[in-house]
């Protein structure tokens, strides 16, 4: 995270910086209280393979595979396909057989802001628009929203 923001320089205000800081800092103990999984790590729609004739998704890029908070698969789409779009998050959830709890809640809005961070950087010396139109996106719907204190 700090080589990151060291990375970021200028780019990022410093109430945004202080998030960052205050996400790594919640995620060090969230981490015990969200369920780990296998994550896969870049889960969104660009690594997805719909096979409609036989109705199944394949899944590509697993390159960053790794045990990690269940939430963590969800960032890209809670800040990508189903930001505006309450009904699609509804349906997840709805399959998925139940909402997040508290603690997931938290650690999914921190494990965004730090995906931002990274998104930022990454997207700018890569010329990828699109990853770096999601970061901002997550910066400017997170900003104001102060984290749970426990």
């Amino acid at each position: 995270m700090d080589e990151h923001l060291d990375q970021a320089g200028g780019l990022l205000t410093p109430a945004q910086r202080a998030m960052v800081r205050d996400c790594a800092s919640r995620l060090a103990w969230l981490g015990p209280r969200v369920p780990a999984v296998a994550s896969h790590g870049d889960f969104q729609p660009r690594n997805w393979l719909w096979d409609s004739a036989g109705g199944r998704l394949g899944i590509i890029d697993w390159e960053r595979a790794e045990p990690a908070a269940a939430v963590r698969d969800l960032v890209r789409l809670e800040y990508g396909p189903w930001d505006g779009r309450p009904g699609l998050r509804e349906d997840f959830f709805a399959g998925y057989g139940r909402t997040l709890t508290p603690e997931e809640d938290q650690a999914l809005f921190c494990h965004a802001v730090l995906d931002a961070l990274s998104g930022l950087l990454w997207g700018l010396a890569n010329g990828d628009d699109a990853v770096v139109s999601r970061a901002w996106r997550t910066f400017e719907r997170s900003s104001g929203i102060p984290l749970a204190r426990s």
